[in-house]
């Protein structure tokens, strides 16, 4: 059966009642922002930079949907700069972060994260 399969019709208007906007409460320090990224990897989202209204960020933060948590990981290297506008994808387990911008430059570089890599070694500390 598809997940679509429960309709709630009322006046010739069809919807589908898995087509639910429900807001998700969280754990975490995770900061309210704009022109940020989220990409899933493995079960979990990526959140990279973005905006807070009054700084650029380049923070990376982790949510798990199953437990509601949205964590800061220890990421080891030169972390991409502070940008906003950016695009992230991911690609054969890593992620790549490429452009954007911080209000005064726009970037041309592109990083790369092992997040599949990341996730497993989170895994393994939490044993």
């Amino acid at each position: 059966t598809s997940a679509l399969h429960s309709l709630v019709c009322t006046n010739s208007t069809c919807v589908a009642d898995t087509l639910t906007w429900n807001q998700v409460t969280y754990t975490g320090a995770f900061t309210a922002r704009a022109g940020h990224t989220c990409t899933a990897v493995g079960g979990k989202l990526f959140f990279f930079g973005g905006g807070d209204g009054n700084r650029i960020l380049n923070d990376l933060w982790v949510f798990d949907p199953e437990t509601r948590v949205m964590t800061q990981p220890h990421v080891i290297g030169t972390a991409p700069a502070a940008r906003c506008a950016h695009s992230t994808t991911l690609w054969d387990g890593k992620l790549l972060v490429f452009g954007g911008g911080d209000g005064n430059r726009r970037f041309k570089d592109l990083y790369l994260l092992d997040a599949e890599g990341l996730l497993k070694a989170a895994e393994q500390a939490t044993l």
